[in-house]
């Protein structure tokens, strides 16, 4: 569990963007895993949907580090 009770910038828009998505796709995350191995169709784009976004956050987090590390030294 986190420890953390900072609440900042990126925590907030990390929430939006995941209540966002929720709210336009209408599938909770865990139910989204049991729609794929029913073979629904909206589970399957839910979820490769939730990978790619999943994705492009470790790019971003790669991006960002190693622009720290540039600043730092």
């Amino acid at each position: 569990m986190p420890i953390s009770r900072v609440i900042d910038k990126r925590l907030v828009l990390d929430s939006l963007a995941f209540g966002i998505g929720w709210s336009i796709s209408g599938i909770c995350p865990d139910p989204g895993l049991v729609l794929v191995g029913a073979g629904n169709l909206h589970g399957m784009v839910f979820v490769a949907a939730t990978l790619l976004g999943m994705g492009i956050f470790e790019l971003l987090e790669r991006y960002r580090a190693h622009y720290a590390r540039q600043q730092d030294g």
